[in-house]
């Protein structure tokens, strides 16, 4: 039945390729239309003051349908890929957290570092999208990919949805979305090579970007970047300690105090491997075709519970672990979408992809096993758009079918250390899935003063139980730059595939329950000139338990966002806090519990001048960790004191644009830790285990030709 449904997918899209509508390319020829990629249309909206920007019609990340800013279906952060610049951000994570309302990393044993948002932490649960397109190992990590690389020049913009509501781009969203819009020739045009160099954490990178314009709606986009990252040496990066005790070869470990064995360097690579990201696309009215490849990887150490032993020391067994668990992936992907234009009121888009994900983890033998597996995807997603421009009302309908074949060997390791997953089952030979999914999205204005959204996505699993993602948006123009919005939606995720084969071989039978995440919030929205726009979002979240899951009950989380800001032509200033708590009743010493602080404040700053000079600040203070403290104690779980203390990350850059094509820059990364290295400290997911992040420069450089 799969591959007829397969084969089914494949001939409509070949079908639709092969047919030519003179017609519809006439008339699309006589009426250009400007993309959103195009550079002169983009500056134009970003000189827009913020209350006629809200106004602007554009296709958001977590829409279908294109809207307003302010009626956006849920609170989303948009960021800039010259916002990227601007701030000399290392990599993705450090980028998110320092922009993004409540965004919260935290450091992972197997893996690139956790990001959270609204209560709900775990890559498992969090969507990560590239050009319309989930980047997720399905059997076990979740997005685990891209997030670590220092390579941010083929970026043009992303789009950011806190909490359950960007289950419209695919299933599993319960944390949150990241959406990831490359640069196309549209966007970019020239040639430029960037140099970044990076002192105390040290990092090397090279990024090449060429863009052209090829006609008016036609372009080339190539990039390719090389990153060096032997991370911050074991002097200036310190692991402290969540508990007491002996290793295996007889040193004492104290609660709160650095360790004394050997682990990795700070954002070590894997094996000492470069990272690789190579994106190549061109793009027309009718076609857009892009490759992509990604490469990345880190080394973790290995939890402070592991080395402990309360038995006497065991000759010839060393607790030292320099490399300790060590994470890689690569990812290829290629995507193909056809453009048809049925009316002036309807399009077709149809898009076929397929992609090749190899993950492997080495961990030291007498701790953990070593395992790799690939997994390839591929994946159909058709759209029909409705927008006729008299009427009221917009909608979208779409389909989409997945074929996963999971538990392969990886290409890096070949036969070593092949396992999928670590099941109840042991070793288990390679597997096939295969998940539909139906969404749709209604855009009314019954009203100019009135915006209705209501839409969902229905993912079916031959194994699971099907999922209905609905969600529903009202939002009201109170005059005098003034709105209010009231958002409900529902983040259905699938679990993991090994999850989801345990389940079956425990009970004999499918049906495994999702994880389900609902999400209710208001938020007001005040203009009071073109220059300061506030808002005030409070929020709840509730999630019932699923099988299979490591959660014991299900659990209530609520919080509030605020933000002001205010922008003019050469200054803008960003103020952010969120406050977070929640109900969570848990009776294990499972690893999942409450990890966030209760608060959080950013601070992010820009500066320009007109001789060419650009000042940048980001400050993120993470403050009163009091609900997490009393989340261990309920599992009798003792952390150090200073475990949960304040923490701050601040970071600080200047550049200079000299002459028309070359650019410098000078950032520091954590100065706070000049003064106290534990105000930068970065905790784990392992109870009251952190590493202290030192501070560091980075210097860039970049030619354009």
């Amino acid at each position: 039945m799969g591959k007829k449904i397969l084969l089914a997918q494949l001939s409509i899209f070949l079908l639709f390729c092969s047919y030519n509508l003179q017609a519809t390319g006439a008339t699309s020829r006589s009426h250009p239309t400007k993309r959103p990629g195009n550079n002169r249309v983009l500056q134009e909206l970003l000189a827009l003051p913020l209350t006629e920007l809200s106004s602007v019609k554009f296709f958001p990340s977590v829409s279908l349908t294109p809207t307003s800013q302010k009626e956006i279906p849920g609170s989303v952060t948009l960021i800039q890929g010259n916002q990227l610049k601007n701030h000399g951000f290392r990599d993705l994570n450090q980028a998110l957290e320092a922009l993004v309302p409540g965004a919260y990393v935290v450091h992972d044993n197997f893996g690139v570092p956790n990001i959270g948002m609204r209560g709900e932490m775990g890559n498992s649960r969090l969507l990560y999208v590239v050009n319309g397109l989930e980047s997720r190992h399905v059997a076990q990590r979740g997005t685990n990919t891209e997030r670590d690389i220092p390579l941010l020049g083929d970026i043009q913009h992303i789009g950011v949805l806190s909490g359950p509501g960007g289950s419209i781009r695919g299933n599993g969203a319960t944390t949150g979305l990241i959406d990831v819009t490359t640069h196309t020739g549209l966007s970019f045009s020239g040639t430029d090579i960037n140099l970044r160099q990076g002192f105390n954490e040290f990092l090397s990178t090279l990024e090449f970007r060429h863009g052209r314009r090829l006609g008016d709606n036609r372009g080339l986009f190539i990039y390719a970047g090389v990153a060096w990252q032997p991370g911050v040496s074991r002097d200036s990066a310190h692991l402290f300690s969540g508990q007491s005790g002996m290793t295996f070869d007889g040193r004492e470990v104290l609660a709160g105090s650095p360790v004394p064995y050997q682990n990795p360097h700070l954002r070590e690579n894997y094996e000492d491997q470069n990272k690789y990201k190579f994106h190549a696309q061109y793009d027309d009215e009718s076609w857009s075709a892009w490759i992509r490849y990604v490469r990345g990887g880190i080394k973790n150490p290995v939890d402070t519970a592991l080395p402990l032993a309360s038995a006497s020391p065991v000759p010839g067994l060393s607790a030292d672990f320099p490399n300790g668990i060590q994470y890689f992936y690569q990812q290829a992907t290629a995507s193909l979408t056809r453009k048809i234009k049925l009316n002036e009121a309807t399009r077709l888009e149809l898009n076929a992809s397929y992609d090749m994900l190899d993950s492997a983890q080495n961990a030291p033998v007498s701790v953990f096993t070593s395992r790799s597996d690939r997994e390839d995807h591929l994946v159909s997603r058709n759209l029909i758009r409705w927008e006729p421009q008299d009427s009221n009302i917009k909608a979208a309908l779409g389909y989409e079918f997945r074929h996963n074949r999971l538990g392969m060997r990886s290409l890096e390791k070949g036969d070593r250390d092949h396992q999928a997953i670590m099941l109840t089952s042991g070793k288990v030979e390679p597997w096939t899935i295969l998940n539909h999914g139906i969404f749709s999205e209604i855009n009314w204005k019954p009203r100019e003063d009135w915006a209705v959204f209501a839409g969902g996505r229905v993912d079916f699993h031959e194994h699971s139980s099907t999922s209905l993602s609905p969600r529903f948006a009202i939002t009201k123009d109170l005059k005098h730059n003034n709105s209010l919005q009231v958002v409900y939606s529902r983040a259905v995720r699938f679990l993991t595939e090994d999850d989801i084969r345990d389940f079956r071989i425990a009970y004999g039978h499918v049906g495994a329950l999702p994880d389900k995440v609902d999400n209710l919030e208001l938020t007001y929205e005040h203009h009071p000139t073109d220059k300061i726009h506030a808002t005030v979002t409070p929020w709840l979240n509730w999630r019932a338990n699923s099988e299979g899951d490591h959660y014991n009950n299900g659990y209530r989380n609520a919080g509030i966002d605020a933000t002001l800001r205010y922008t003019s032509d050469s200054f803008n200033v960003t103020l952010l806090h969120s406050y977070g708590t929640t109900d969570r009743n848990f009776a294990s010493t499972a690893r999942v519990f409450y990890r966030f602080p209760d608060h959080q404040s950013k601070l992010i700053l820009d500066k320009k001048w007109g001789n060419g000079f650009q000042a940048s600040s980001s400050l993120v203070v993470n403050w009163s960790f009091d609900r997490l403290k009393h989340e261990l104690a309920k599992l009798n779980i003792t952390v150090p004191d200073d475990a949960y203390d304040t923490s701050a990350l601040w970071n600080v850059g200047l550049s200079k644009q000299l002459g028309r094509d070359l650019y410098v820059r000078l950032d520091g990364h954590n100065l706070l830790a000049l003064a106290d290295d534990e105000l930068s400290r970065r905790n784990f997911l392992q109870p009251g285990l952190f590493w202290t992040e030192p501070a560091s420069m980075m210097l860039t450089l970049q030619k354009g030709y």
